[in-house]
């Protein structure tokens, strides 16, 4: 098991330290521990993430720790945590990587809200955004951008209802690829 990131959920204005530390691993999932309650065994939990891995993406992978291009973790208010998912689709509407031109660069982004319990009750995700490719390609102040998936997802920590994304076409698999890279609010 390989931490990919750590975060703390904030304790609000009048504390300075966290309430929750995360240690977490972008292809299983988290543990959540307490600081309040003090760090023992009995106050460190596993939490799995609300969507696995992309095929292919194995824990045991190398290839694992590039899952935070297209994933996320972070603290949503004193206690809770939002997961960004950025996935690829068919044009059929399904989910996963295609050969189909059409396909290519389709995705769908998902955000999902945890509310952290430390008190032993189960946690359960709750699946609050769904973008998919086509609703974003159809906005008018898009039309210049590169209709690639956005990349590196990031929660803003003043409005957790925002995520930012770098957004750039691949040079690396396109010919004649456009260089420039793009900061995306959603």
């Amino acid at each position: 098991w390989r931490a990919a990131a750590v975060a703390g959920a904030p304790g609000g204005r009048a504390r300075r330290r966290p309430v929750h530390v995360c240690w977490v691993d972008y292809a299983r999932g988290f543990f959540l521990c307490d600081v309040e309650a003090g760090i023992s065994p009995d106050k460190v939990w596993y939490v799995p993430l609300p969507v696995p891995a992309p095929k292919g993406y194995c824990c045991d992978d190398d290839r694992s720790p590039y899952l935070p291009y297209c994933r996320n973790l972070a603290a949503a208010g004193r206690d809770a945590v939002r997961f960004v998912n950025v996935a690829p689709r068919f044009c059929c509407g399904g989910h996963g990587k295609t050969s189909c031109e059409r396909s290519r660069f389709a995705f769908n982004v998902t955000t999902s809200n945890l509310t952290l319990r430390a008190d032993g009750e189960p946690m359960t995700w709750v699946k609050d955004g769904l973008l998919d490719c086509d609703e974003l390609w159809l906005l008018l102040n898009y039309g210049r951008l590169p209709r690639v998936a956005p990349k590196y997802p990031i929660v803003s920590s003043d409005k957790t209802d925002v995520v930012y994304f770098v957004l750039c076409e691949n040079h690396y698999f396109m010919d004649n690829a456009d260089k420039t890279v793009w900061m995306l609010e959603i």
